[in-house]
């Protein structure tokens, strides 16, 4: 009886011991597959900041952990700017304005992750990559524009676990868009699904 004691009385002190962050943490060498929607809004200078304004997305992300606090992975997605001309003829009357800007970025992200030792955690980004933008004319036309081009990002993002291998990411993204006439900044509010595939 007492060895029944005594064993269940460490088994309590050695559950007690183990931080409950661990069973939220990433191993090393674990894969995460998430799943997005976005809400963006772009201005500043260039040739997109002037003529689009907000509009919204959706992506995939694919991590990979160097640690329980680090990950880099590879994003793709779709941003979507609806055009702020409206209807309004261009200055040929036989040419519809554009409609909407939609970028398709493909990029890698590092993952800087904190607090992991609960439901709650909290993760800092920071990446780069190209964007290909497309414009959709009213008439359900499309175009090209000048190729593909540089884009830089950071931010934070909120990540809560319903399980230890489900988390719902809310997150916060900066964007730096070069294009030609100059730089256009994106603001950018994702909410997610993170899949983890653990070892």
């Amino acid at each position: 009886m007492r060895t029944l004691v005594a064993a269940g009385v460490l088994a309590v002190a050695l559950a007690a011991a183990v931080p409950a962050a661990e069973a939220y943490e990433q191993r090393k060498g674990s894969l995460t597959v998430g799943l997005f929607g976005s809400y963006e809004g772009i201005e500043g200078g260039g040739e997109y900041g002037d003529d689009f304004d907000l509009g919204p997305g959706y992506g995939v992300r694919l991590r990979y952990a160097m640690s329980r606090e680090a990950a880099v992975g590879l994003v793709f997605e779709r941003l979507t700017f609806e055009s702020v001309l409206g209807s309004m003829p261009g200055p040929d009357s036989l040419l519809a304005p554009p409609d909407r800007l939609i970028l398709i970025v493909t990029g890698g992200e590092y993952v800087r992750h904190f607090d992991r030792r609960g439901k709650l955690g909290k993760s800092l980004f920071g990446g780069a990559g190209f964007y290909h933008p497309t414009i959709e004319i009213s008439r359900n036309e499309q175009q090209t524009a000048n190729g593909d081009n540089l884009l830089a990002w950071a931010g934070a993002g909120l990540e809560y676990f319903p399980r230890r291998t489900i988390g719902v990411e809310l997150g916060v993204r900066a964007f730096g868009i070069l294009a030609e006439g100059g730089a256009s900044g994106v603001a950018q509010a994702s909410l997610g699904v993170n899949l983890y595939l653990l070892k």
